[in-house]
């Protein structure tokens, strides 16, 4: 692969191809915008590039710079990942990086650092990285990706080029989805749709079962099932899955090696418990944030095949047989509902019970 093959982010690529055309690498680069629009895939192929022994302007994609970095195996380009425990990308890391800037790259033109959620470096171990990444004492870039460019150091931010990334096309959504799963153009549509052309979050709703799961009891609820079954259904939902993210955590905690020094440990945690504890609650809050909008969307769509607009103006399009037998949603018990699912999430973030939210968000959505 190569920068020929990112879609969608023209802007991007021509000042990406403009730093290869002329030669003139910045130091540091900050590729900012949504989650899940090829971020990462744009600074690994960047990184390709101003290495590639073979090509100008691009990777060539088969000399031994280029086949190493697509195999991981490049010793002069480096990807750095918050720390799973602590989530944050500490002072010791920087400091190596530091370190290894004072020593020529070991086979290319340049070494490159890629750091994901670069948002998610401490404030001290910016600090620290300021003067090489304004003075690199030997060949360096660095890239840093984030989708919260505010919540890096201003004096970070200002020492760097800034490249933006924008939403996908609807379509380049889908043949990602058809690329790793194995569903339909339709079904992977709906999902590029209910995704607003982000793909990480369209393939993490592509594998996970919560779309059916919300859909059918949805459907349940809405043939005259009592709202308190339902919820009870979904409450025993949410708790199989509070289960599985605590084991993927845990897991993830138990591969985590990073090391931290003495300034570091004023950053983390003191009980790894209470972290674990923590991240299991915030991913579980996500959760249900997001079957939130899948009732929002639903309701959402309700409404617009009540009011008999075409079927390619739903976010559901592979259910639009089963939403055109629905009774019609007026546009009054649309916007009611829809406070009644804002209001939910806002009970949500205060930590208000979760199974009295849903209850008495069914019996509104029943109304």
């Amino acid at each position: 692969m190569s920068l020929t093959q990112i879609r969608d982010q023209e802007a991007a690529l021509q000042s990406l191809r403009g730093f290869l055309r002329h030669g003139r690498i910045p130091a540091g680069l900050l590729f900012w915008g949504p989650d899940g629009v090829g971020k990462r895939l744009a600074a690994m192929e960047f990184a390709k590039a101003v290495n590639c022994k073979e090509a100008s302007g691009d990777a060539c994609d088969a000399c031994i710079s280029c086949r190493k970095a697509e195999q991981g195996m490049h010793p002069d380009i480096r990807v750095i990942v918050p720390a799973r425990k602590q989530r944050i990308i500490p002072v010791a890391v920087v400091e190596e990086i530091i370190d290894m800037v004072m020593f020529r790259p070991h086979e290319s033109p340049y070494r490159v650092f890629i750091f994901e959620d670069a948002d998610r470096i401490n404030v001290q171990a910016q600090n620290k990285l300021l003067k090489t990444l304004e003075e690199p004492p030997t060949p360096a870039v660095f890239i840093f990706l984030t989708s919260q460019p505010r919540q890096i150091l201003p004096t970070i931010r200002s020492r760097c080029q800034s490249v933006r990334f924008g939403l996908l096309s609807p379509a380049t959504v889908a043949d990602i989805i058809q690329h790793h799963t194995e569903l339909d153009r339709l079904t992977a549509e709906t999902l590029s749709a209910l995704a607003y052309g982000q793909a990480g979050p369209a393939l993490e709703m592509a594998r996970s079962d919560r779309r059916t799961v919300v859909l059918e009891l949805l459907d349940r609820l809405e043939s005259g099932e009592d709202p308190l079954v339902v919820t009870e259904e979904l409450g025993n939902y949410l708790r199989k899955r509070e289960e599985e993210i605590g084991r993927e955590i845990q897991d993830a905690f138990a591969r985590d090696t990073s090391a931290l020094d003495a300034e570091d440990r004023s950053d983390a945690p003191r009980d790894d418990r209470e972290v674990l504890e923590a991240e299991i609650a915030g991913k579980l809050r996500r959760e249900v944030r997001e079957i939130l909008r899948l009732i929002a969307f639903w309701q959402r769509d309700r409404l617009i095949a009540g009011l008999g607009l075409p079927p390619e103006k739903l976010l559901n399009r592979d259910r639009a047989e089963n939403l055109a037998d629905k009774v019609r949603c007026s546009p009054e018990q649309y916007a009611r509902r829809l406070e009644a699912i804002e209001k939910a999430g806002r009970y949500l973030e205060r930590n208000i019970g979760r199974d009295r939210i849903l209850r008495d968000l069914f019996f509104e959505l029943i109304n």
